[in-house]
């Protein structure tokens, strides 16, 4: 437990990598899947790091506890509306794919077609999006049939959404973590007792009690 505190900058900087790439695979975003997960560990790492500056240097007084907790809050409400805006951005920015492998994805889209893909849905009118851009190369070139400035707008819509999500999301978990560390983890020997009572509990979760052989009058 001691090991998880002490490099708990590290830890929190993985789980939301980790964090990061669940949520692009789970909305199958192809063209931000990897951005996504750079994202998440740049902003994770570095606003935990300016977290743990913020809280060690506040002294243990009830009016900076106050404000710690004031700010959690406030880190929440703002987390709910970037994930709000975010969501928004989804819905409206992206359609559904699903090319000759029968793979799903969500890609972006512009504001209108591109005059290249106009001509091959004149000339093929009974294919879908998802085919005509098959024939244009894949998903990869999914920019190629929609107008430039819009499908760069809503990348970047939906880029800074995300990062906002994950700035007041990462700033929130720790923000609670360092002040849980600094002003309710006890020091010194209670720290060792309160980290063997952890741990204790932590292994009672996992251990598996062997049932009781029962014993015959000929052993007793």
């Amino acid at each position: 437990m001691k090991r998880l505190i002490k490099y708990r900058v590290g830890i929190i900087t993985l789980l939301f990598s980790a964090f990061g790439g669940a949520l692009a695979k789970s909305l199958d975003l192809y063209e931000l899947t990897t951005m996504y997960i750079f994202l998440a560990t740049l902003i994770a790492f570095v606003v935990n790091l300016l977290v743990s500056l913020f809280i060690q240097g506040l002294p243990d007084e009830p009016k900076n506890r106050r404000m710690v907790k004031l700010v959690a809050v406030v880190l929440f409400l703002l987390f709910l509306g970037a994930t709000a805006v975010h969501i928004n951005y989804f819905v409206r920015f992206t359609y559904a794919y699903e090319g000759y492998e029968h793979k799903k994805l969500n890609l972006i889209k512009g504001d209108t077609h591109d005059t290249s893909y106009i001509n091959l849905a004149k000339q093929h009118p009974g294919l879908d999006e998802g085919k005509i851009l098959d024939g244009m190369g894949g998903p990869g070139q999914n920019y190629s049939i929609w107008d430039r400035d819009g499908y760069n707008r809503h990348k970047l819509s939906m880029i800074y959404a995300y990062c906002a999500m994950a700035l007041f999301f990462v700033a929130l978990v720790s923000l609670v973590v360092e002040y849980l560390v600094t002003y309710r983890l006890p020091p010194g020997e209670d720290e060792e007792e309160w980290d063997e009572i952890i741990t204790g509990y932590l292994k009672s979760l996992f251990r598996v009690d062997k049932p009781k052989k029962e014993t015959t009058p000929a052993e007793k």
